[in-house]
């Protein structure tokens, strides 16, 4: 199945984040990907629900974004995404590290940043790698700092853009 019918399918609760997630990494290792993945930012351009930022998460972090390039557009979460990494940025050479995976769940690094996604209906205790525990941590995207120990609460339907905050 195309990653853009797959995309379809997790926007519209036919897949879990889990099938979407390895639709995704195997497109990633597919050289010459960049047409198919092109395409597939169509059906998140001007969809800013929880499952379309979710998905716009995913599509930023890959290996060769298709969003990197993306310069005019309506979509704020897409802008706001801009204004974390450029796009000259080596972030976008490198390959994201997956750390934990589930059908609803999933933590990943890349870069200096670590990645928490919740697609379940309630509040899941994320467990943090090492290099996050017993520190204070900044929330990007929701622009509020934590301390942590060795757990995070990520609200439902919703992910957490993190990074250590030196103190």
């Amino acid at each position: 199945m195309k990653v853009e019918n797959q995309i379809k399918s997790y926007l519209n609760n036919e897949l879990t984040l889990w099938g979407l997630v390895e639709k995704l990494v195997e497109y990633e290792v597919i050289p010459n990907n960049t047409d198919t993945l092109n395409h597939s930012v169509k059906y998140i351009i001007t969809n800013e629900t929880d499952k379309g930022m979710i998905v716009t998460l995913l599509l930023w972090c890959m290996k060769d974004s298709p969003l990197k390039e993306l310069n005019e557009t309506s979509n704020s979460f897409i802008n706001f995404l801009h204004t974390i990494r450029e796009k000259d940025s080596s972030f976008y050479n490198q390959q994201i590290e997956w750390i934990y995976t589930d059908n609803h769940s999933c933590t990943f690094k890349k870069d200096n940043l670590l990645f928490i996604v919740n697609d379940a209906n309630d509040i899941q205790r994320m467990q943090l790698p090492d290099e996050y525990c017993d520190k204070t941590v900044l929330c990007i995207n929701c622009n509020e700092e934590h301390s942590v120990s060795y757990f995070i609460d990520v609200p439902d339907h919703t992910f957490y853009i993190i990074e250590v905050v030196d103190k």
